[in-house]
């Protein structure tokens, strides 16, 4: 069953309101990821889809999927 009904958001992952955007959300696709020096990518790849996991955690009962180009996930997302 598909979903008819989606929504797109931009903004600042580390200072969202996550209470406020999950809000009744069943699911969520992060598409969060960029290139750049070693520490880019660890807080563009890394750290920022982790702020977005655990907020889906954090809201219940919500499906998660990770969209990046990176050739290798980042260890924090091995849960």
């Amino acid at each position: 069953h598909i979903e008819k009904d989606f929504l797109f958001f931009t903004g600042d992952v580390f200072n969202a309101d996550w209470d406020g955007l999950l809000n009744g959300v069943t699911a969520v696709v992060s598409t969060i990821g960029g290139f750049g020096n070693n520490e880019q990518m660890e807080k563009i790849n890394g750290e920022a889809n982790l702020v977005a996991v655990n907020a889906a955690t954090d809201a219940g009962n919500i499906n998660y999927g990770l969209n990046n180009s990176n050739s290798q996930a980042p260890t924090c997302m091995d849960r």
